[in-house]
This record gives C-alpha cells, sequence and structure tokens, in this order.
C-alpha cells in the first residue's frame, strides 16, 4: 500500500484560553493517499478548521498539539519549527482558505500574487502570464485581463475565492486542504471549481483534504468522508457508501438536515437537531452525542463507545451503530428546533390576494453609450402565504431585482410595482411609512443589522420604535412577543451580538425584519453561510412563522434544493431576463430550461463531469448578444436560430412558463438528471 500523503496518529489539539488549556481535537486519526480526496464534515466547532489547520501548520500561537503525530509524505512533523514548514508551505501544501480575502494581500494587484505562487514551481514570464490567463478562464473569471490588473478589493467575494483556488493550483502541490472552499460561489461555478480541482488530482496525484459543511459538495466531490463532532471522529467511511447506509446517529441527523428534492414543506419540516453542539473540552465520560441522540441509552453516558468496523472501509464510535444501519438514513420521527414532533404546515389561504405585482421591471445601469441590462422586462406576482424562490447565478440580477423590489435603486421608466393593488413608488424615501413597513429584509449576513455594542433587545426594540411608531403597542412587550415567534430565548435579549452563533444572529435578524409586521419579507440568502443543522433550523422556522402569519416570501438563493424545499414557485433568472417560472412541485416532472436543468445538475451530489451541461471548451462565456442570452453554454442550442433570435416565453400547463425555442417534447426533464442521486429520491418514510 502507497504511503500516505497526510497522516495523523491519535492527534489531540488544545487551545489556551483565559489561562487554562481546553481541548478543540481529541485522538484523531486518519490518513489521505496521493490522489485520494477525504472530506471532512461536521457542525461550526466540531473541530474541522483545528484539523486543517494542525495539518498545515498554521495554527496559533496559543494552540499545542499535546499528544500524537501529524505526518507529512512520511515526515513527523508535529514539533517542526517554522523554516521547516516554510519549506513544506512551499513545495508539499497548498491552502484555499475560507474567507479568501484573508489570504490576498490588498495592496498587490492579483497578476503579482499569482505570478508569485507560479514563480515558487519555476514558471516565470510569459509561461507564467499566459497559465494564469488560462487557469482564470478554466475557473470562468469573465475577463481574466481585467482580474489580473484589479485589487482584491475590487473583485466580489466570489471572485475572489476562485483567484485564492487559482494560487492554491498554481504550485501542483502533493496535498491540497480546501477549508469551504465553495461557500461563495454559485452552483454552476463551485461545480466547476471542484472539477477542475479534480482535473489537476488526476495528473499530478494530488491528496485533496476538503473542509465543507455542504453535504451535496462532499458526496459529488470525496472519495472518503471523515465525521466530527466535539472533536472526535465519530464516523468514516467511502463517501457513497456513509451516504446510503451510515452508521452513526450524528451522521443520520446530518443528512436529514439537508434540503432533497422529493421532499418540500407541505410533506414535512426538516430534522433540526435539538440543543447545541458540545465542544471538544466540554465531554468528560461517555458519548460526546448522547445529549442530542434519538438511540441514546445509559450505557452513552457511562462508556465512550470504542470503533468499531460496521463495514469494509466503514468505521463508527457508536454503541448501537448495528441499530442505526438497520433503521436505515431515514429518522423514526421529524422533529423542529425544539424537539417536538413536526406536523404537516398547513397550507396557505384558499384564494390569497397578490400582495407585491411586477410587470416589465427592468434596470439598466452605465452611460447612454454602453448601457448594462441587469433587469429585463421581469414579471410574476408574489401572493398572500406564498414563497417565491428567485434563482440564478452571480450576475443573473437577483439582487438587482431585490434592490428595485426594496426601493434602493429605482427602476426603468415603464417599469410597473404594485403592492396590495396601489403603486408602489419607485425609491424608498418617496415610500410612505405603511409602505416601508410592509416590505422588510433579512440580509444574507445578519452582522450587517446587528451593532455589536448593543444589546440583542435593544436592537429589536429600535426597530419597533421605527417602525411601528404611532400605532400605541408596547415596545417591550413586542420584543418579548418577537424573541419568541423566532425562537430566541428571552435571556439573550440582554446578550451582545458576538456572543451569539451564526445561527442565533440570523434568528436575531429575522426578529429584526419582522418588527414592522410586513406583508412581505425578502430573504437574501439567509442560509448560505450556514451548517446543515443550523439552516434547517432557520427554515422550519420561516416554514412555521408564513404559517402562522400568512406572510409572503421572496426568497432569493442559488441553491435549487434549498429553494425547491421551501418555495412554492421558482423564478429563474439568467443575464437579468427570466427563463423560467414553475410550481416547484411540477420541478421533478415538467419539462423545464436548459439553464434550470444545468442549474439542477450542477448541485446535485454526483461524481460526473460538467461537461455534459455546457458545449465543449466552454470557459467565462458572456450572453449572446443577440438571440437567447443562453445561447453560447447552451447544449441544446439551435444554430442560427437561438443566437440570433429572441426565444418566445411559453406557456405550458399550470401556468408554467419557459422562455425557449425548444418546444415543449424537446425541453430537458430534471428525473433524468436526478436518476442515481445520493440525495435523492428521498424514502417514503421521509415524505410521509
Amino acid at each position: 500500500m502507497p504511503e500516505p500523503v497526510l497522516e495523523l496518529r491519535d492527534v489531540s489539539v488544545d487551545y489556551r484560553v483565559g489561562g487554562r488549556w481546553r481541548t478543540a481535537l481529541h485522538r484523531v486519526s486518519l490518513s489521505i493517499a496521493a490522489g485520494e480526496t477525504y472530506g471532512l464534515v461536521g457542525e461550526s466547532g466540531s473541530g474541522k478548521s483545528t484539523l486543517a489547520a494542525a495539518a498545515g501548520g498554521f495554527l496559533p500561537l496559543t494552540g499545542r498539539v499535546r499528544q500524537g503525530q501529524i505526518l507529512i509524505k512520511g515526515q513527523d512533523v508535529t514539533r517542526l519549527g517554522r523554516k521547516g514548514w516554510q519549506e513544506i508551505w512551499a513545495r508539499v501544501i497548498s491552502v484555499v482558505p475560507q474567507n479568501p480575502g484573508a489570504s490576498l494581500n490588498p495592496s498587490l494587484r492579483i497578476e503579482t500574487q499569482l505570478a508569485e505562487s507560479f514563480a515558487v514551481v519555476g514558471v516565470r514570464g510569459a509561461a507564467a502570464r499566459q497559465a494564469m490567463l488560462a487557469q482564470l478562464e478554466q475557473l470562468r473569471l469573465r475577463d481574466p485581463e481585467q482580474v489580473l490588473r484589479s485589487y482584491p478589493h475590487q473583485l466580489s467575494g466570489g471572485m475572489q475565492q476562485r483567484v485564492a483556488i487559482a494560487m492554491a493550483l498554481a504550485r501542483s502541490p502533493a496535498l491540497l486542504i480546501l477549508d469551504e472552499p465553495t461557500t461563495g460561489l454559485d452552483a454552476t461555478v463551485a461545480a466547476e471549481a471542484l472539477e477542475l480541482i479534480a482535473q489537476l488530482q488526476q495528473r499530478q496525484s494530488t491528496a485533496i483534504l476538503l473542509i465543507s459543511h455542504d453535504l451535496h459538495t462532499v458526496a459529488r466531490t470525496c472519495s472518503r468522508v471523515g465525521v466530527l463532532y466535539a472533536g472526535r471522529l465519530v464516523e468514516e467511511g467511502p463517501a457513497e457508501q456513509m451516504l446510503r447506509e451510515p452508521g452513526h446517529p450524528y451522521t443520520v441527523s446530518l443528512l436529514q438536515c439537508v434540503p432533497r428534492f422529493g421532499v418540500q414543506k407541505h410533506d414535512r419540516l426538516l430534522l433540526s437537531l435539538p440543543g447545541e453542539p458540545l465542544s471538544a473540552w466540554q465531554v468528560d465520560q461517555g458519548c460526546a452525542f448522547a445529549s442530542r441522540c434519538y438511540l441514546a441509552e445509559p450505557v452513552c453516558w457511562e462508556q465512550e463507545p470504542a470503533e468499531r468496523w460496521v463495514q469494509p472501509g466503514q468505521r463508527s464510535r457508536c454503541h448501537f451503530a448495528e441499530r442505526v444501519r438497520e433503521r436505515g438514513p431515514s429518522l423514526p420521527v421529524s422533529l423542529d428546533p425544539r424537539g417536538r414532533l413536526a406536523v404537516r404546515p398547513e397550507s396557505a389561504p384558499s384564494e390569497p390576494h397578490p400582495v407585491l405585482e411586477l410587470t416589465g421591471v427592468s434596470k439598466t445601469f452605465g452611460r447612454r453609450e454602453q448601457p448594462t441590462k441587469a433587469v429585463q422586462d421581469v414579471s410574476f406576482t408574489i401572493r398572500q402565504g406564498e414563497t417565491v424562490g428567485l434563482i440564478g447565478e452571480s450576475g443573473s440580477g437577483k439582487t438587482t431585482l431585490a434592490r428595485v423590489v426594496l426601493g434602493l435603486v429605482a427602476p426603468d421608466d415603464g417599469s410597473r410595482l404594485l403592492l396590495d393593488g396601489q403603486s408602489l413608488p419607485p425609491l424608498v424615501r418617496e415610500r410612505d411609512p405603511e409602505q416601508l413597513r410592509s416590505i422588510q429584509l433579512v440580509f444574507q449576513n445578519p452582522e450587517l443589522v446587528l451593532n455589536p455594542r448593543q444589546r440583542v433587545g435593544d436592537i429589536i426594540r429600535r426597530a419597533v420604535l421605527k417602525l411601528r411608531r404611532g400605532s400605541g403597542i408596547d415596545p417591550s412587550a413586542a420584543v418579548t412577543e418577537l424573541a419568541q415567534q423566532v425562537q430566541l430565548p428571552q435571556a439573550l435579549l440582554r446578550a451582545f451580538p458576538p456572543a451569539l452563533s451564526g445561527g442565533l444572529k440570523q434568528r436575531v435578524a429575522i426578529a429584526h425584519g419582522l418588527a414592522g409586521q410586513p406583508a412581505l419579507l425578502v430573504l437574501d440568502e439567509p442560509t448560505s453561510s450556514l451548517d446543515v443543522s443550523t439552516q434547517a433550523a432557520i427554515l422550519n422556522l420561516l416554514v412555521e412563522l408564513q404559517r402562522a402569519t400568512g406572510m409572503a416570501y421572496l426568497f432569493i438563493s442559488h441553491d435549487l434544493a434549498l429553494v425547491y424545499y421551501l418555495a412554492d414557485r421558482i423564478v429563474v433568472l439568467y443575464a437579468g431576463q427570466v427563463m423560467e417560472i414553475i410550481e416547484s412541485a411540477q420541478l421533478l416532472h415538467a419539462p423545464i430550461h436548459p439553464y434550470t436543468a444545468a442549474l439542477l445538475a450542477s448541485g446535485l451530489p454526483r461524481r460526473e463531469p460538467l461537461a455534459t451541461l455546457r458545449p465543449a471548451g466552454e470557459t467565462a462565456v458572456s450572453p449572446s448578444p443577440n438571440g437567447c442570452p443562453y445561447a453560447n453554454r447552451c447544449r441544446f442550442a439551435i444554430a442560427g436560430v437561438c443566437d440570433r433570435q429572441p426565444p418566445p416565453l411559453q406557456t405550458l400547463e399550470n401556468g408554467h412558463l419557459v422562455r425557449c425555442h425548444l418546444p415543449e417534447a424537446e425541453l430537458p426533464r430534471a428525473a433524468r438528471s436526478l436518476e442515481g442521486s445520493a440525495l435523492w429520491p428521498a424514502s417514503p418514510e421521509e415524505t410521509r
């Protein structure tokens, strides 16, 4: 058997906190061979980033490897000094951090920083520049020349992430550590970035450690998976085998938290693990997962489970691993965030009235000579109690359209917006208090509404006073009621935001958005940075709030599986135009637009190349200037038609709209893409 590129032997890692050493990683052993991709999953605080830091030699000064050995290509690096690590960093290890901005020098142009990475492996001058451009094109960065001339702050977060990936790949490393590498990327771009990494791996037999909270990414990319909980490796095995037959209750629970095709909010709530995850130092004896486990018995609290092999290549630390496998990946019940039995959500009102109507909405930026149409002739309606999902890649117009709805930018002349049947002024400063109260926003990043120097209760109270001034409401009572609505413990109203977890911060942000009792809540990627359990809790909360209040949601996301679960209808945008409007329940069975099919396939946990989704040799293409904007990327494109003539907006069954030249019989179908997916279809027990 070949020597592992990375091997951890019984490794424990501590951090010094408040003058005491606290355990973050407890006796972890694993190995990664050349050419292998090893995925590491677990909730926030489980120890994933600590393991990566120890393996990559970038533990902070407050951290230490207390016991065990770390070997890289057979060399013991556990006690290696900085000079030794610098040699390894230069030629053996590359790291793509979760925050790409932290790895890019703000004072240097991208070309200078990429050139340094290529110089390490002896590629310089014109050859290096050519290699840079080729790699940026492969990562679908539009106008690579402009990217090279840019400083980091001039690039979006997704573009910075792709540059960081390019820098890591430039060194042709033996070990590549990817810490949440696709968090800021759209589904198609993320899939293509991972495909590029896989191609490098095939050529150079690179070992990859992939850290992610996205089980779709892990399922699609990794050959083996390790599951961390409270700093312990509770399960490890072949990726496909573990996803289909998990051997630990925690793995089962994580899988149940993931929205999957075949299950919608009207079928059941998602499982959200009760309680909070423990840190390694909080576990003195017994199984670390016992307090949250649906199989726990007295022995689980008293004895730490021994490692056992449940299948060839698959090991688990559970007293009842066989019982887990007997039940399969479906839990006997579905739990809501408070650990109660989930119930089928109530349906929307029988005859819901339109809350917001958009007709012919367009938005153009730039000068008259070089206009950029960010949104073009968009029309749809959002009704009371309905969730409309808005999906598309970066640059599709999602955010611009949301800003138009919120009155932050004025649409072009001829655009029409109605709120409760009345004309809605284009800009927020022109709207009356009732209109302002009726449309509220929940940001992707809750930090944008959370003043770190104000207590949580005061933040919510200020929103109540601003939006419901003159209503005669008791602000303190309103704050208490809002906290109850978002399932925020009353004790936390006196806490400051930095003391809260990501999920609790998002609950406060939602309470802030609800302060004015809006008719429409605009949700801009509200769960994109959360781990799967916290994401499930927030989604369940949104379902319950809508059932209780009849609010309408405009839910913006690039995750089609998530939108499928939560939305009643889906609006698919590409290059500012509506490609498709479809009821979520139809998505898996009806003919769909080729772009929707590409989004669907990009997010699936399947290990197949994306070359089947686009023309061969395609890199960073711009929308077609004439005809269908998607023509240059569409594998179904009709030469001489799609690239020259604007496509018609076809009306299919049940109000299903598709903007495409293809006749209905020739449109792709979702079922063809979904066959064989590890996380779809859901088992019958899950949809009951």
